[in-house]
């Protein structure tokens, strides 16, 4: 009987491998720039006759702003990602999110229809547009330190 024997390449193996990691590992968030706007939709599972199926009104605090150290820039200059999220439930939209931002500059342009600064200690987000429930805008920033961020004020439905 004869036996059949098959040898794989190591560019093939490579070429497989390359596969696998851009369609099946590869995160979203990695390698995009602070400059493109990244929008993301968080998902809520409701049961069937739940109390939280009813309309709800959202709050300010329901606007959520997560900050974390990022790789520095080749110069240097330490880097940080900003995550602004609404957790509001309803479907109601928030709009004219203003974020308390201290003196905000940064070394990186940040894309001004995601967040700029209109004031001292005064930033807005998408453009004072509305941000839809489950809705998360994030961008990237450098500066020698981190801004303390949080929701100021906010028009709520």
């Amino acid at each position: 009987m004869a036996s059949i024997s098959l040898s794989v390449s190591p560019i093939l193996t490579a070429l497989c491998f390359l596969f696998f990691f851009v369609f099946f590992l590869h995160h979203p968030t990695s390698g995009s720039s602070g400059n493109a706007p990244h929008v993301t939709r968080n998902r809520k599972w409701m049961r069937f006759g739940s109390a939280d199926i009813g309309f709800k009104p959202c709050k300010a605090s329901d606007i959520v702003v997560s900050q974390a150290a990022g790789s520095p820039l080749p110069d240097g200059i330490p880097t940080f990602s900003v995550q602004i999220s609404s957790t509001c439930s309803s479907k109601c939209p928030i709009w004219g999110v203003h974020v308390s931002c201290g003196l905000f500059a940064s070394a990186k342009l940040v894309n001004p229809r995601i967040f700029r600064r209109v004031g001292p200690g005064d930033c807005i987000v998408n453009d004072g547009k509305p941000l839809e429930s489950g809705v998360s805008l994030s961008f990237i920033y450098a500066n020698s330190f981190s801004y303390p961020m949080y929701v100021s004020r906010a028009n709520i439905c």
